[in-house]
């Protein structure tokens, strides 16, 4: 939270596309719907690179036959939110980590029944500064 405040109030927040891949159960992605909030319990970590998700999807005859593979394409405009977190690891993965209960809006999603696949496209949801006020408050 510290590093998304230091880039805020530095001025060092520039808009980018972050990518995050992971398997899913197919049921728990049929609910998401276009312009609705998608909020995850947990830390997300993300990463600037397309190719860095490969590793935490499956090759489609290993996946279980209620798994997909998701890739979440994230527009990470809110400088509050996310925190570049490659150059405290000093690792070259180029990773946004967002802490739980972050909200995105799914801007569209698709599903390739060919290969067992969701692309979720989401954006960050903007937020004020008291509202992250009461956020970090809240973690206490």
């Amino acid at each position: 939270m510290h590093l998304s405040l230091l880039d805020n109030y530095n001025n060092k927040f520039t808009p980018t596309m972050l990518y995050r891949g992971e398997v899913r159960k197919f049921l728990d992605m049929i609910y998401l719907k276009v312009n609705d909030p998608y909020t995850p319990t947990s830390f997300f970590s993300t990463t600037k690179e397309p190719d860095g998700v490969i590793p935490f999807l499956k090759n489609i005859q290993t996946l279980a036959d209620d798994e997909v593979n998701v890739l979440y394409e994230i527009q990470h405009t809110e400088p509050l939110v996310g925190a570049k977190i490659s150059d405290l690891l000093k690792d070259d993965q180029q990773e946004v980590l967002f802490w739980p209960k972050t909200e995105f809006i799914i801007t569209n999603i698709k599903y390739i029944d060919d290969n067992k696949s969701f692309t979720v496209q989401m954006n960050t949801a903007n937020i004020e500064q008291h509202e992250w006020d009461n956020y970090l408050y809240a973690l206490f």
